[in-house]
């Protein structure tokens, strides 16, 4: 009775069951065995030899341990009588007789093909997983380094802003000191007619046409007005229209998108734009080529625009201050300058006199000019006797303010003592008209080397390059340019100009 009960018992389990004899011959396999290893169980005690093992060696481990006397347990390839491999875990057992002498084997095999291809996929879910990971640290590294950067792009960028809010705060500053430094310092009568009208016309939106000679000081008073008006926290854009090229108008005053012309790489905001609730300056506005003042006309009209390239319409709001040292109403006559747009200027003229005409203005300009210049200079505050000042009273300035500060600045720097001497140019100009009339500076210079300083020295140096300009007419190459009168390749005086901001518009 237990014997058949042992019998079904192995019958119905779900491993395969084989029992063998010590020279290898099956005595029985159960079912699942005959299932697993697609082995009849008809053939069961067929002496023929059958391998189903798919390692050899580790069935040779296997009956080592095993006939030994020893369990064996572990996952072995197997292969059914039919070739197909497969997974199974293998426990076996020496069977022993009453005196213990081993007369066979009991094997128990347990299919794991499902669970071996399980975690194989696991496996491979788990490398792909760390192939993932690495590859996002890597990703996250990289974009971490970038952001990095980015994050110091921006924390430069910030102390650069900072750097240049605190350069624009110190410049405005400048600029408002120097709405002093010149033509805003005097006492004469026509000095307050100019300051009165400066003071009428600057908290309106009117636009204004300054007339006077070259270094009256014309841009200051464009400057004291504008920071004066309502928008003063709004930019001064300066332009000097002698300076602008005829094919480039266009793109300098309205800009440009990207390939609007050859060479517009990128895009480009115009003056206009730039100057947007705020104003514009057109310095030497009656060299503007007539062909181009129509479209100039235009904006200032409808306060529209358009950029080169773009179709689309742009509004501007812009106060208009222009300068000119010519008799616009001739240029009109002589058809060089647009009459409509002369009138579009001229809402509000302001005549700034030259100084021949406020020379009680001449004693206070050159004390303002010592206490400035000595300053920058890093010199003693300078005496000036009263014969010195008669001198520049009666002097015509034809270069008017411009041409008394240099006078003023030159006479600091080759000063030997504490009184100042200046140096006039002595030439007659009564030949000239104040208006073309440029001023000069002295051809020979006393220079005191032991009290020489750096700063002296580059200014001197920038003078002697201005008085050899001036002699050659602005020329610099060939036998009777700048260059040959300073006996330096004109290579070497186009560095210089540009190292002092010398422009070839020298005059």
């Amino acid at each position: 009775m237990k014997s058949k009960l042992f019998r079904s018992a192995m019958d119905s389990a779900c491993d395969g069951i084989v029992i063998a004899d010590k020279e290898g011959n099956r005595l029985y396999f159960n079912p699942s065995f005959s299932k697993m290893f697609e082995w009849p169980l008809e053939q069961m005690t067929e002496k023929t030899k059958r391998n189903i093992f798919g390692d050899q060696q580790k069935a040779n481990e296997m009956f080592s341990a095993v006939w030994s006397g020893k369990s064996w347990s572990g996952e072995m390839l197997m292969q059914s009588i039919k070739g197909k491999k497969f997974y199974a875990l293998n426990n076996s057992n020496a069977i022993k007789d009453s005196k213990g002498n081993i007369i066979g084997i009991f094997g128990v095999y347990t299919d794991i093909t499902e669970k071996k291809k399980a975690q194989s996929q696991l496996q491979k879910a788990y490398t792909d997983l760390q192939e993932m990971n690495k590859e996002l640290e890597t990703r996250v590294q990289e974009r971490t380094k970038d952001l990095e950067q980015t994050i110091q792009k921006l924390e430069a960028e910030i102390a650069r802003g900072k750097i240049l809010s605190q350069e624009n705060i110190y410049l405005n500053q400048q600029i408002r000191k120097e709405l002093h430094f010149g033509f805003m310092v005097g006492t004469s009568a026509a000095f307050a007619k100019t300051l009165d009208q400066v003071k009428l016309v600057a908290h309106t939106n009117s636009t204004v046409l300054i007339n006077g000679e070259s270094g009256t000081g014309k841009e200051l008073v464009a400057r004291a007005i504008h920071e004066s008006s309502d928008r003063k926290d709004r930019p001064l854009v300066k332009v000097n229209c002698a300076s602008v090229p005829k094919e480039l108008f266009e793109s300098e005053f309205f800009g440009h998108v990207k390939g609007a012309f050859t060479g517009a790489f990128t895009d480009r905001v115009g003056r206009f734009q730039l100057a947007n609730g705020g104003t514009l300056f057109l310095d030497e506005i009656g060299e503007m080529p007539l062909s181009l003042q129509s479209k100039f006309l235009r904006v200032l009209q409808e306060k529209q625009f358009e950029r080169l390239g773009d179709p689309k319409t742009h509004n501007v709001d812009v106060r208009i201050i222009a300068a000119t040292n010519k008799d616009l109403l001739c240029e009109v006559t002589k058809g060089n300058f647009r009459k409509d747009l002369y009138y579009r200027l001229s809402v509000f003229p302001i005549q700034i006199p030259p100084l021949r005409e406020r020379k009680e203005d001449i004693v206070p300009l050159v004390k303002h000019f010592t206490d400035i210049l000595a300053e920058d200079l890093k010199v003693k505050q300078p005496k000036i006797s009263p014969a010195q000042m008669t001198k520049l009273q009666n002097y015509s300035w034809p270069g008017n303010i411009r041409e008394l500060k240099n006078v003023v600045e030159r006479a600091l720097i080759i000063s030997q003592n504490d009184a100042l001497n200046f140096t006039l140019d002595k030439r007659d100009f009564s030949q000239f008209s104040h208006e073309d009339a440029k001023p000069q500076r002295p051809r020979d210079f006393h220079v005191d080397i032991n009290n020489m300083t750096l700063q002296k020295y580059k200014l001197l140096e920038k003078e002697i390059l201005l008085n050899a300009l001036e002699k050659c007419q602005g020329k610099i190459y060939g036998s009777d340019g700048a260059a040959q009168y300073l006996q330096i390749p004109a290579t070497t005086l186009t560095s210089k100009m540009r190292k002092f901001n010398i422009s070839k518009k020298w005059q």
